[in-house]
C-alpha cells in the first residue's frame, strides 16, 4: 500500500469518529431509543406501558397508562411500533389480507388502555384467522366486566359493540390458550371461540371441571376431579345444542342471534355453546332458509 493510500485508511475512521462525536451521544442514541423494544440493556430501563427503552433516570417520561393506539394502517405487525401490532387476519387459505387493518396497542388486562378502547385478544399479524394466532390489543370499545361463563349456555345478552362486528370480542382466556382447556388455579377452564371471516374471533372462558389438582401439559388434561361437585362437560356442553356446524355463522335462540362456540375435547372429541351476539326484542330472530340470522321479520 503506497504512502498517500495508508494516510486515505487512516484518516476516514478518524474522520467518522469526529462526526459522531460533534453529533453527541445523545443524538446518536435517540434514534436506537425510539425503534427500542423491550428488554433493555444496560443503562436503560423498561416502559411497559409503552413497551419501550428509557434512558435509566428519565422513568418519569412513562406514562401510567397507555396512549391511544395510532390506528395506522398496516396489514403486518412489522408495519407497526414496537408497542403495537397489526389487527390483521387471512382466510381460508388466501394472501388477502382482511380485518380491520390498524395499528394497535399492545396490552394486558393488568394495563389499561387509553379511555375509548378496551383490552382484548385478537388475531394480528395477517395470520390465518382459524390459527388463533391472537395478542392482547386495545380495540375501540367502552370497558366491559362479563366475568366468567359456567358450564352450560351462555346467559346471553348483547355483547355490546355497534354494527354487525360489535358482539365479537374475545376476553378472559389466556393468549395462547384460545381454543384449548386451561387450568386457572385447581379448575378446569375451557376457551371456546367462533371465528368469523369478516368480525374475527368470539371466545369466551367456561368452567368445564372444579379439580382438586388441575394440569395441563402437550394438549393431556390432568384434573383429580371434586367428588363433591362432578360435572360432565361432554353431557352439559353438547354440540347438538347448535343447529349450525359452520364456522362464523349464526342462527336464532329464541329472540336472539346467536353463534356457535367451540373447541376440541378429548373425551368426546368436541364440546359447544351457544353464545348469544344480540337480542332482538319486540322484533325477534329470523333466519331465512341459507342466510345468517337477523333481528327482524
Amino acid at each position: 500500500m503506497s504512502g498517500r493510500a495508508a494516510r486515505r485508511a487512516l484518516v476516514l475512521p478518524l474522520l467518522l469518529l469526529a462526526v459522531s462525536l460533534v453529533a453527541g451521544p445523545g443524538c446518536v442514541r435517540r434514534v436506537d431509543l425510539d425503534r427500542t423494544p423491550c428488554p433493555c440493556g444496560d443503562d436503560f430501563v423498561c416502559c411497559e406501558t409503552l413497551r419501550s427503552c428509557l434512558r435509566a433516570g428519565d422513568e418519569a417520561s412513562c406514562p401510567a397508562s397507555y396512549p391511544p393506539s395510532t390506528g395506522s394502517a398496516c396489514t403486518r405487525d412489522s408495519d407497526c411500533d414496537p408497542a403495537e401490532a397489526c389487527h390483521s387476519w387471512t382466510v381460508g387459505g388466501s394472501d388477502e389480507v382482511v380485518g380491520p387493518r390498524q395499528c394497535r396497542r399492545l396490552c394486558e388486562p393488568t394495563r389499561a388502555c387509553a379511555d375509548g378502547e378496551v383490552c382484548e385478544l385478537a388475531p394480528h399479524d395477517g395470520r390465518a384467522l382459524d390459527a388463533f394466532f391472537t395478542a392482547g390489543l386495545c380495540v375501540a370499545g367502552s370497558a366491559r366486566d362479563d366475568g366468567d361463563a359456567t358450564t352450560g349456555p351462555s346467559d346471553g345478552g348483547d355483547a355490546g359493540g355497534g354494527g354487525e362486528c360489535g358482539p365479537w370480542s374475545c376476553q378472559g382466556c389466556p393468549t395462547d390458550r384460545v381454543g384449548q382447556p386451561f387450568c386457572d388455579g385447581t379448575d378446569l377452564y375451557g376457551c371456546l371461540v367462533s371465528a368469523h371471516p369478516t368480525c374475527g374471533l368470539k371466545c369466551e372462558r367456561v368452567l368445564l371441571k372444579r379439580c382438586t389438582e388441575c394440569a395441563v401439559s402437550g394438549g393431556v388434561i390432568n384434573c383429580s376431579e371434586n367428588s363433591i361437585r362432578p360435572q360432565k362437560p361432554c353431557e352439559d356442553l353438547p354440540c347438538s345444542a347448535c343447529p349450525s356446524a359452520a364456522a362464523g355463522t349464526t342462527f336464532c335462540t329464541g329472540s336472539q342471534v346467536s353463534t356457535c362456540l367451540r373447541m376440541p375435547f378429548a373425551e368426546c372429541g368436541e364440546i359447544c355453546v351457544p353464545s348469544a351476539l344480540r337480542e332482538c326484542g319486540a322484533s325477534g330472530c329470523s333466519q331465512p332458509s341459507g342466510s345468517a340470522a337477523s333481528c327482524g321479520p
